[in-house]
C-alpha cells in the first residue's frame, strides 16, 4: 500500500471519528434529556412532589439507581409566577 493511500484512509478515518464524536457529544445528550423530561411529565403533574417507585434494574428511569436511595422529583411551573428561584452552587475546591 502506498503512503498516499495510507494517508487517505487515515484522514477518512479521522473525519468519520470526528463526526461520530460530535454527534454523540452534541446531539444525544439533548435527546436523552428530552426523553427523560417526557417520562417525568407522564408520571405526575406540576407543583407536586412525586416519589419514583422502585423498579427492576432493566426498567429504571434514572441511570444506575442505588437501591438504598429513594428518588423523587418535583416539576414547578413558574411561567405565570413572580417568584424567583435561586440556588447556591458550592465551590469545587
Amino acid at each position: 500500500m502506498s503512503i498516499g493511500r495510507w494517508l487517505y484512509w487515515l484522514a477518512a478515518s479521522l473525519i468519520l471519528a470526528s463526526v461520530v464524536h460530535l454527534f454523540l457529544v452534541v446531539f444525544l445528550p439533548g435527546v436523552d434529556t428530552g426523553q427523560k423530561i417526557t417520562q417525568f411529565q407522564a408520571i405526575g403533574g406540576v407543583n407536586a412532589f412525586h416519589e419514583l417507585e422502585p423498579v427492576a434494574p432493566r426498567n429504571f428511569l434514572l441511570a444506575e439507581p442505588v437501591p438504598d436511595i429513594t428518588y423523587a422529583f418535583c416539576r414547578y411551573d413558574v411561567r405565570e409566577s413572580t417568584d424567583h428561584i435561586a440556588a447556591r452552587i458550592p465551590s469545587s475546591n
